[in-house]
């Protein structure tokens, strides 16, 4: 998904380098840290997800202690689809 992005963003990084007769620094992939909105609404469903797959630990907020994630959780798709930009 990224790489498509950055293969759409590519015109971009031409034609400024075009115009300026520079070209952009691209920083380098870094972990994405999604708004604080977001992180709220991604935890709570996260943990609601949990206690209805039946993992320990999600009723106190301590479902990462416990190893539920996303990932374990079957969410990675969603949270990388619609939560991650």
């Amino acid at each position: 998904m990224r790489i498509a992005r950055l293969g759409l963003l590519a015109p971009i990084f031409v034609a400024i380098a075009t115009i300026t007769g520079t070209v952009p620094a691209v920083a380098a992939p870094t972990q994405h840290v999604a708004p604080a909105e977001s992180r709220k609404v991604g935890d709570y469903l996260l943990r609601s997800w949990c206690l209805a797959a039946g993992q320990e630990g999600v009723t106190k907020g301590e479902w990462q202690t416990f190893g539920c994630s996303f990932e374990r959780a079957g969410l990675d798709v969603w949270w990388g689809l619609w939560v991650s930009p």
